[in-house]
């Protein structure tokens, strides 16, 4: 008898506050305060496979979620089995608690439980509030009337789905449906759903790795309690509550951490990354290291031809790597581009028509007020053609190059494409065209996807559903396709690559940028603190891991434009070889009365002007007007060109 008059004055207690609730006493009541939530910072490849993931400062995997990324089925499924009423009451399921207590005092047992999803998500957020005492159930009332007020249904829900328990240190449905399912909460069976709503009551009793049992009977009591509201057919749920809860929890790897680290602004982020690309492309850096001594380092990025999506980051060959320094990201360092930029200033002496396809340098000694280029090599070689030149990286052919475009303009006109995540002009003068502008692997990604594919993106990017921009062209498709063609090159019997390679002068910086039928590859090896060395060059430290990529990914070879109208290349050293021209001189300017050209050499000879063929003869006349112009005469395999600038008198 006592018991029951205990029950009913409890009962009468509960009674009293839902009174005080509706008369508004609630307004008045102290919220208890929220702990500030952390989430997890999580980056996801184009499959959906998890590529990175760094836990909240208190070790938990929590995501934050929006119900729009929850199967509907899930959603109804949870309501029909913890909360029926959920959309018709205000926080607090007043029939509910009546029902409960009245069976406390019919059966001297609790018979139905009344906790509301809303008052689940207060007991979640407030620890004061995790208790089991009248007391504190009436505050848990209070609490979850308030935030009714305060939130929609919508974001109630999607506060129950980003704290929900999982066991162990897993948080939120879209941490559980990774780590038990390896999926997304979109693409969820359904007996996975049932074991995602089971599990939050008793998230460590119910483990399906630790107490498969109980995971299972837990599961098939969800199944069978909402099977009816969800309108499952018999057969739906004989098979679902046949169905096995899974047996381990999978905790994925990190393999792109300095991707999480390139993208910490976010909490969580969808990439273009490719999981099995950066599997590959991770293991290949770590074992091409091996062979240099520490601190040395590599890093690769591979970006998507006019996209712009990068597929691998990996900033350095092991991020765990302290002797190698590999926390730090490479690829977003600003280093010595070496030779790399020489492509991209011949495409755009072509473009506006400082030199010609065909053109022939002159390799020797200059000095340029206190710029004294040389060779990688300390040697000269004289008259090169153009394709020589880039192949072989020669400076000083690339230095007069960028005297014609004026070195400054061109600086900014790169600066410029790079956009917003341009590095602060440098101003380097000339010797941008040997390594003295310092830019990153990022960098000179945007800067080939400019080149390669004028029009197209040129800024990297790392999402899939970012819309493609379209960019003012930044070299020529015509002055493009001139310099990728004689960019290839033979890399192993009878296959061809277009790659260039650069190295910085103390050998701290080997590149190689590579194009691909689909792909721009830019590999990056070199010292930390560059740190000079006498081991590193583009084409040996580099290429190799370029090639090796592009290989192991099956990457198809850059295709090249077969039909380009260009001289003979010299199989012979043109030192060789005696002066051809006798008029025009070369680097001279000529004051015409009519814009005939009359041109001499020394015998019969095939002549070229701006590259274009125009007859053969010791003397014979063309008509270039006005203007910077290159006449070219080839006899045999000797080759030579002047440059001349042209004036018609008025």
């Amino acid at each position: 008898m006592r018991s029951a008059i205990i029950d009913l004055f409890r009962l009468g207690v509960l009674i009293l506050a839902a009174i005080l609730f509706a008369i508004g006493g609630i307004l008045a009541w102290p919220s208890p305060s929220i702990e500030p939530l952390s989430l997890s910072t999580v980056v996801r490849g184009a499959d959906g496979d998890t590529v990175a993931l760094r836990l909240t400062g208190d070790g938990y995997w929590r995501e934050k979620i929006a119900l729009e990324d929850v199967d509907p089925l899930l959603v109804q499924m949870l309501i029909a089995y913890e909360d029926k009423r959920f959309y018709q009451h205000h926080g607090v399921d007043i029939a509910a608690v009546l029902r409960a207590a009245l069976n406390i005092v019919r059966f001297q047992e609790i018979g139905s439980g009344a906790s509301t999803l809303t008052m689940q998500v207060v007991r979640l957020q407030h620890k004061d509030l995790r208790g089991a005492g009248l007391w504190t159930k009436i505050k848990q009332m209070l609490a979850a009337v308030r935030l009714d007020a305060k939130l929609t249904k919508q974001e109630i829900l999607e506060t129950y789905f980003t704290l929900a328990p999982y066991g162990g240190n897993i948080e939120g449905v879209t941490a559980g449906a990774y780590a038990w399912f390896q999926r997304h909460p979109k693409e969820l069976t359904l007996t996975e759903q049932a074991l995602l709503v089971a599990l939050p009551q008793s998230p460590e009793a119910r483990r399906p790795d630790r107490f498969p049992e109980q995971a299972h009977s837990a599961k098939n009591r969800v199944l069978n309690r909402t099977a009816d509201h969800l309108g499952l057919t018999q057969r739906q749920l004989t098979d679902a509550l046949s169905e096995r809860a899974p047996a381990r929890i999978m905790r994925p790897p990190t393999i792109a951490p300095h991707t999480l680290d390139r993208l910490a602004r976010y909490e969580s982020h969808q990439t273009s990354i490719n999981s099995e690309w950066q599997v590959i492309v991770n293991n290949l850096l770590a074992e091409s290291v091996k062979q240099y001594p520490s601190p040395t380092n590599a890093g690769t990025i591979i970006v998507e031809r006019r996209t712009g999506r990068v597929r691998t980051y990996a900033g350095s060959s092991g991020y765990n790597d302290i002797d190698r320094k590999g926390a730090n990201n490479f690829l977003a360092a600003l280093r010595s581009t070496g030779s790399t930029l020489k492509p991209l200033i011949y495409a755009k002496a072509i473009q506006l028509k400082k030199i010609s396809r065909n053109q022939v340098f002159t390799d020797q000694a200059l000095v340029y007020r206190d710029f004294s280029p040389t060779n990688f090599n300390q040697e000269f070689i004289g008259q090169v053609d153009l394709r020589t030149a880039l192949v072989d990286s020669l400076n000083i052919p690339a230095v007069y190059a960028a005297q014609l475009l004026g070195a400054s303009a061109f600086e900014s006109e790169m600066l410029n494409v790079l956009g917003p995540d341009a590095p602060s002009p440098s101003m380097p003068g000339l010797s941008l065209a040997t390594g003295g502008l310092y830019l990153s692997a990022e960098h000179l990604a945007s800067l080939y996807l400019a080149f390669a594919d004028p029009g197209t993106s040129q800024q990297i990017v790392f999402t899939e559903d970012e819309r493609l921009r379209q960019q003012r062209p930044f070299i020529s498709q015509d002055a493009s396709e001139s310099i990728i063609r004689l960019m290839a090159q033979e890399t192993s019997p009878g296959t061809f690559h277009v790659f260039k390679t650069g190295t910085a002068h103390a050998r701290q910086d080997a590149w190689t940028v590579m194009l691909t039928e689909n792909h721009v590859i830019v590999v990056w090896v070199g010292t930390p603190d560059s740190t000079p060395t006498t081991w590193l060059t583009g084409r040996d430290s580099a290429l190799p891991i370029a090639t090796s990529i592009a290989q192991s990914l099956s990457l198809s070879p850059a295709r090249t434009r077969q039909t380009l109208d260009v001289m003979p290349v010299p199989t012979v050293d043109q030192k060789s070889c005696e002066q051809i021209i006798v008029y025009p001189p070369d680097d001279s300017l000529l004051l015409l009365e009519a814009p005939q050209l009359e041109v001499e050499a020394r015998q019969e000879v095939q002549w070229y002007l701006n590259g274009n063929s125009v007859g053969s003869g010791s003397t014979i006349s063309m008509s270039p007007g006005s203007g910077a112009h290159t006449v070219s005469a080839v006899n045999g395999k000797c080759r030579e060109t002047s440059s001349i600038f042209i004036e018609l008198k008025q």
